[in-house]
């Protein structure tokens, strides 16, 4: 019985840790409200580096995240991910490949010190030191958001 109780509650924590929504953040003071998926990627992939202020993008990956963010935002696979970035460093880009973050709170804290920094957190960790961004017109909390 004790067996069996544990196993659900470690399904439970895997399926919860599985559909956790996430939230694209920025600065709260950015200018930046609404991306399209298609900016989103861009600005992932390293092709564009600047917000439309002209504030240089730094970019921040919230490592436990990273895997569900960059399969439902770029169709890819952290690996391939990671390999594109690395022909893009070999190339001369002048793109910075994104920061890696332990969690959500460093996370945060990074975007509410650095105007040009965008991350991705779940939803539930997001407070009012950081800014929401919704992607094409749709908040984390519609039910045809793009990274849900």
């Amino acid at each position: 019985m004790r067996a069996l109780s544990l196993a659900v509650l470690l399904l439970a924590a895997v399926l919860s840790r599985a559909s956790a929504q996430m939230a694209v953040i920025v600065h709260r003071e950015s200018p930046v409200r609404d991306l399209s998926i298609a900016t989103l990627q861009r600005i992932y992939l390293g092709q564009t580096t600047t917000f439309s202020n002209g504030e240089r993008v730094i970019l921040l990956e919230c490592t436990p995240l990273q895997k569900s963010f960059y399969e439902k935002a770029l169709g890819m696979s952290p690996e391939l991910v990671h390999r594109h970035w690395i022909g893009l460093v070999f190339q001369g880009e002048d793109a910075i490949p994104p920061q890696p973050m332990r969690d959500a709170e460093a996370t945060k804290r990074f975007v509410t010190e650095h105007p040009g920094a965008i991350g991705f957190v779940e939803l539930r960790a997001v407070d009012a030191t950081v800014r929401i961004v919704t992607i094409g017109g749709r908040s984390p909390s519609d039910a045809n958001y793009p990274l849900r």
